[in-house]
């Protein structure tokens, strides 16, 4: 998604200036409101493909070719990979010894999980489209295992994580909302197209925060000039401890010659981004 929203908007006033100019030339060669009607009227052809069986084989062969489940425990997954449609996911540190999951989504909501190596691998198939609310996926990580990786992807939906341990944490809704709090990862990944997330945790490497016309608010551990910045402003705002960021295509580097790297990409949102000691 990166720049995605930038260059929506973009192409948005790109569209509408030629609409204006087509429009203009349109009456200029004698176009009447009521020879506009008429084509509206007509309609544009095209032809569909209505036929859901298309859709029905490709989930019976996906369930098929992958050893999948509906839940339980999965003693070899060391990280975890999810990338889903209309699902709240939650991931939750317990006492437990290994990595649980438990299924209280919807039967539209198509989801298939498997083991890929270490990886537990949890996706919804394409017939998750079908569903409005796909209900809940609970992922319960044990609280002393440290995650290869930890990703998390939902189109439609919301993310509840909190008390985990991960080499990398990469959180992304395209439109919804994210909690995460009390984890400690390496390197931390958000992304929000539209809605809100709130993020309060330690990150020990880079950070990385991708903001549509959402509200990202980050509160990690240390200090603002632990970090090398690269913030990217469309047309939303950024505060960065005390300092703003705002206006029309702002770009600013600040070179802390610090160990570590913040990149800042707000499209049209805004992203607070606080330091605790």
């Amino acid at each position: 998604m990166k720049k995605g929203w930038k260059i929506f908007a973009i192409i948005c006033a790109v569209l509408a200036g030629l609409g204006v100019v087509l429009c203009i030339a349109g009456f200029a060669i004698g176009v009447t409101d009521e020879d506009v009607r008429g084509a509206v009227h007509r309609g544009i052809g095209f032809i569909t493909d209505d036929d859901d069986d298309d859709n029905d084989d490709f989930d019976n062969r996906t369930l098929q070719s992958a050893k999948t489940v509906k839940e339980g425990e999965f003693p070899n997954a060391k990280g975890i990979d999810v990338e889903v449609n209309k699902v709240k996911v939650e991931v939750v540190a317990t006492d437990e010894n290994v990595i649980r999951v438990k299924n209280a989504t919807d039967e539209e909501a198509g989801i298939v999980i498997r083991e890929e190596g270490s990886t537990l691998e949890i996706e919804t198939s394409r017939r998750g489209n079908r569903t409005d609310n796909g209900g809940r996926l609970t992922i319960y990580v044990p609280r002393n295992m440290k995650l290869t990786e930890a990703n998390v992807q939902v189109n439609e939906g919301a993310i509840d994580l909190s008390g985990i341990q991960s080499n990398e944490l990469e959180l992304s809704v395209e439109r919804g909302e994210i909690t995460a709090a009390d984890f400690t990862v390496g390197e931390l990944s958000v992304s929000c197209g539209q809605g809100a997330a709130n993020i309060k945790g330690t990150a020990q490497a880079d950070i990385d925060l991708e903001c549509g016309v959402a509200a990202i608010n980050l509160e990690t551990k240390g200090a603002q000039t632990d970090y090398n910045y690269e913030i990217e402003v469309g047309a939303g705002e950024v505060n960065l401890g005390g300092q703003t960021f705002s206006g029309l295509a702002v770009e600013k580097t600040i070179n802390n010659h610090a160990g570590k790297e913040m990149g800042i990409d707000c499209a049209t949102g805004k992203v607070n981004v606080t330091f605790v000691q």
